[in-house]
């Protein structure tokens, strides 16, 4: 579960992450139906790095550490399950 802090910030990381392949030759569309594991995967590829292997899987698991396994889920699934603060109990 994440609080609706955490899914806004999943969700301005994804944004950001089509923004960038958009301007490479990818659509809108096709990048929409990929998870954000997919989207990384793809930046990592095209940026062509040296380093990748590495690169990658420090990327994964600092996105999987941030958002947990929403990361690994293609859009039009089920909505994340929003974790709403419990109040304190005073007694």
């Amino acid at each position: 579960m994440m609080d609706k802090d955490r899914l806004a910030t999943y969700q301005e990381v994804r944004k950001t992450l089509i923004e960038r392949l958009t301007r490479l030759s990818f659509t809108d569309e096709l990048l929409e139906k990929m998870s954000l594991f997919q989207i990384v995967s793809l930046l990592h590829l095209m940026a062509g790095h040296l380093n990748y292997l590495p690169t990658y899987t420090i990327a994964v698991w600092t996105l999987e550490e941030m958002f947990g396994e929403i990361i690994w889920e293609k859009p039009g699934g089920e909505e994340p399950k929003i974790e709403e603060p419990k109040p304190a109990v005073v007694h």
